[in-house]
């Protein structure tokens, strides 16, 4: 299913514009699917058991994938400009009951094997772990926490371009940039939230906290287990689809994955938006 997430980037004329070459290849590519890349489709998600041949299309309807381990794909396909770079955010985890045990530490991965290195200074791949409260406090209420030095060593400046025949538009954007777009009040650093209020921009818990009396006010208590989250860079042609391929160690229980790409874009009227936020129900 697709959440209403958007938010108003700008009419494409008025993107800064430079002069690239024409040999800007894809990365990520699909080929490891085997199948015709035609008949791929933006937004679509394939999955296979790990040593399996076949890889499968995933709908929410197939949520029975408790217990074991996946690998799966996601696929980004452009349509607007020749191509683009960017950074895609697959967050997954389970609904836990009010008789579970306190949260364990949230899983963060970051994967920059296909980061467009053009402009920006491209960080190694990495993965640490931290709490739980300091994530959602960071990320939803926009606070300084304990874990701040790892929530700072994971996010990072990437690429964020798009190519237009022989010009571009763009710049180094931070994954966890706080400025929030015109229309939808949305922002980088919203996207990695859990809370989708917050990633569709119709909460104001950032600036609550920030004029609260207590800015360290506990937030609603958990409600989420087993959460990981990572990001990968990708670069896309448009025509030719790019696929980002992760594995998933599934627990029992409610699993959700949900993916937000900070730089996927659809029309709105005379403007693009950013695109919604898509998740599946990967157990029941």
């Amino acid at each position: 299913m697709r959440l209403n997430s958007r938010r108003l980037l700008c009419p494409v004329a008025f993107f800064v514009l430079m002069v690239v070459g024409p040999t800007i290849a894809p990365a990520g590519d699909c080929a490891f699917l085997n199948r015709d890349p035609l008949s791929l489709r933006d937004g679509q998600l394939l999955y296979r058991p790990p040593g399996a041949r076949e890889w499968s299309e995933f709908t929410s309807g197939l949520g029975q994938l408790a217990n074991q381990t996946f690998d799966f794909a996601y696929v980004i396909q452009e349509k607007i400009s020749q191509s683009r770079s960017g950074v895609a955010i697959l967050k997954s985890g389970r609904l836990r009951s009010p008789s579970d045990p306190p949260e364990q530490p949230l899983e963060l991965k970051r994967n920059t094997e296909n980061a467009d290195p053009a402009e920006c200074v491209v960080p190694p791949s990495m993965s640490t772990k931290v709490s739980a409260k300091s994530y959602d406090d960071y990320h939803d209420r926009g606070l300084s926490v304990p874990d701040q030095s790892a929530l700072d060593s994971f996010h990072y400046k990437y690429a964020g371009f798009r190519y237009n025949g022989a010009r571009s538009y763009g710049s180094c954007k931070k994954t966890d940039s706080a400025l929030r777009d015109a229309r939808s009040r949305r922002s980088n650093r919203m996207q990695f939230s859990f809370d989708a209020a917050v990633v569709r921009g119709l909460s104001n818990t950032e600036l609550e906290s920030y004029f609260s009396l207590n800015r360290a006010v506990a937030a609603t208590p958990g409600r989420f287990d087993n959460r990981r989250v990572e990001m990968q860079a990708y670069r896309v042609k448009a025509g030719l689809p790019s696929c980002l391929r992760f594995t998933l160690a599934i627990p029992p229980g409610a699993v959700f994955l949900r993916i937000n790409d900070l730089e996927g874009l659809q029309r709105d009227e005379r403007y693009y938006v950013r695109s919604d936020e898509v998740e599946w129900e990967l157990a029941r």
